[in-house]
């Protein structure tokens, strides 16, 4: 009985966490998720976004259609537009702007721990005092300060692109940066 029960509660946890984390697996010995990263795991042909840099650099993102489906499509209805992005000061390594053009969206795939190369947004429904209307990308390790929905990620051959622009910024300050939709065909 005690095995047909721990089973339930692991599958329960394990559809739990696939709802809410496209990568997100329970690990058999300690019960804590764990993720997995593929780029499989995305959707092969989809639409992203990118950034354009001062100097014309571009990085292209993949959204979490699945896992995040409102807040990809709220995000892609206000594109484009150009931020002054800055370094956070206690979440990690990760480029942020506060005044991100306004979605009113619900929280989605939201958690505060985060995997280098995802991107972020602080829902407004359930109202956060500390990341509404946040936009984030963690080019690194960090932890946000309140539940921000995930919803896109940064693609496999653009990674060190992210890692140099965040540490670009972190060494000498803030860059404008557009972001722009893009169709992502792999």
């Amino acid at each position: 009985m005690e095995l047909c029960a721990s089973i339930q509660v692991q599958c329960r946890l394990t559809v739990l966490c696939s709802e809410t984390r496209p990568n997100a697996k329970p690990d058999n010995v300690s019960g804590k998720f764990i993720r997995t990263h593929s780029d499989k795991n995305i959707k092969e042909s989809m639409t992203g976004f990118k950034i354009t840099t001062w100097d014309n650099q571009e990085i292209k993102f993949k959204f979490y259609i699945d896992a995040a489906p409102v807040t990809s499509k709220a995000f892609v209805d206000i594109l484009p537009f150009t931020r002054t992005f800055h370094h956070a000061r206690v979440s990690g390594q990760e480029i942020w702007i506060d005044n991100v053009p306004k979605l009113d969206i619900i929280q989605e795939n939201a958690s505060v721990f985060t995997e280098p190369g995802e991107v972020v947004i602080g829902p407004t429904k359930p109202i956060r005092t500390k990341t509404a209307n946040c936009f984030g990308i963690y080019y690194g390790d960090g932890k946000g300060l309140d539940a921000c929905n995930i919803f896109a990620r940064v693609i496999e051959s653009d990674k060190q692109k992210l890692v140099d622009l965040g540490n670009s910024i972190w060494k000498n300050g803030a860059q404008e940066l557009t972001i722009s939709v893009i169709d992502i065909t792999q």
